[in-house]
């Protein structure tokens, strides 16, 4: 923990009933960690949860000033909401909560679960990042949309919903009244098809701060245009049909330098060129591709491209596979020989990361390498993780950004 100059979170890594026991430990640490996110993490070899329970809140909110809350159960949720309308002591920083996060299954989408929400909405007037889903699979909410019927007294800045949550003329009202939203994350269904989120309604005036948009391309190419987005993320695959638009999309943002992710089949030369033909004042790319990562495809990019003068963070990740692997035989060698060529065709390029992934039979390997340019190139970071050692051991990450 000397290590790092400060936390931004706290993670109790323990069996959730065990997670009581660890409390005590608060007190001890530094200062800075007073202000984190205390999480339990449940892992398992397909699923982590990461939550925190009404329980951890009430016992620590003396100590501890919360800034997010991940409701994990119905439970947690009305066991939070009657505590905030018995009006508790122990629970009078809520006003120090920034961000909230719940989802509910399709047949917890009832009256009782919903007013609870509601409840606590309402009870945190600081609030600046919300992110509510449910996992329904039929299109609309059952009932009404709590966020759609509660009197907002703060500044939202942050939306997270699912598009099977919402009608478009819900989200368009919703929008219209929430002129200080900054990012936009619209998670998506496979089985919807593209326009099932149809935002065409929304008045040009609408949105006027959004910085950062995630949703699937039909919804990129309507909300970007005329607004300062300067980070795009795609929810579903890029075509190279579609490219072109996005590019003349990403264009039309009131901003000029901007960041693009999306999946990709393949990284083709014409994908860069077409891209950078609209946007050449891109600055960061991150592109998953969906098949195997061919050595060939990146030498061929970094003999040809040329087009983007801006352009300072590149990641490629897709898979390796032994008939088309990158013509070096580790991650790092590939990135440091990939990011000289790529650095003779961006000459701002400043960071180049290269995820290299195997899945061979039921065991599937991660190995990321990061480099950056200093007076040459120079490996930053390597690490790699195995999907397989899940069942064995238990691991931290970071989910909180203040």
């Amino acid at each position: 923990m000397t290590s790092k100059p400060f936390f931004t979170t706290l993670e109790l890594v323990s069996d959730p009933h065990d997670v009581l026991q660890q409390l005590p430990i608060i007190p001890y640490l530094p200062p800075e960690l007073l202000g984190c996110v205390i999480y339990h993490v449940q892992c398992s070899k397909t699923l982590t949860t990461l939550a925190i329970s009404a329980a951890i809140l009430q016992e620590e909110a003396e100590r501890a000033l919360y800034r997010s809350i991940w409701i994990r159960t119905p439970e947690d949720l009305h066991s939070l909401s009657s505590a905030l309308l018995k009006g508790k002591r122990n629970l009078g920083r809520c006003n120090s909560v920034r961000s909230l996060e719940f989802g509910l299954l399709e047949d917890e989408c009832h009256d009782r679960n919903l007013e609870d929400f509601q409840n606590i909405l309402s009870s945190i007037p600081n609030l600046t990042a919300l992110r509510f889903w449910t996992r329904a699979q039929r299109r609309g909410f059952p009932l009404r949309h709590p966020i759609t019927t509660v009197p907002y007294t703060f500044q939202l800045r942050t939306l997270g919903i699912r598009e099977s949550d919402l009608h478009p003329d819900q989200l368009v009202q919703f929008l219209e009244s929430q002129p200080s939203i900054e990012v936009l994350e619209m998670y998506t269904l496979s089985s919807t098809p593209d326009d099932s989120l149809d935002l065409s309604a929304l008045s040009s005036n609408a949105l006027p701060k959004l910085s950062k948009i995630a949703g699937r391309v039909f919804n990129v190419l309507q909300l970007v245009p005329g607004r300062p987005v300067t980070e795009v993320i795609l929810r579903d695959w890029l075509e190279m049909a579609r490219v072109a638009d996005v590019g003349m999309a990403l264009a039309l943002s009131s901003v000029p330098a901007c960041s693009l992710k999306c999946l990709i089949s393949t990284v083709a030369p014409q994908f860069f060129v077409t891209m950078g033909s609209h946007v050449p004042d891109l600055v960061a790319l991150d592109l998953e591709v969906a098949f195997s990562l061919r050595g060939y495809e990146l030498a061929s990019i970094a003999s040809r491209v040329q087009n983007m003068p801006s352009l300072k963070d590149l990641t490629i990740s897709g898979f390796r596979t032994a008939r088309f692997a990158p013509i070096a035989p580790s991650p790092a060698e590939d990135a440091l020989l990939f990011a000289e060529r790529f650095a003779l065709r961006f000459p701002s390029l400043a960071e180049f990361t290269l995820v290299s992934k195997t899945d061979i039979g039921k065991s599937a390997d991660c190995a990321t390498c990061v480099l950056s340019k200093t007076d040459g190139w120079s490996v930053a970071e390597e690490f790699s993780v195995a999907d397989d050692d899940r069942s064995s051991k238990w691991k931290t990450c970071v989910v909180a950004t203040f």
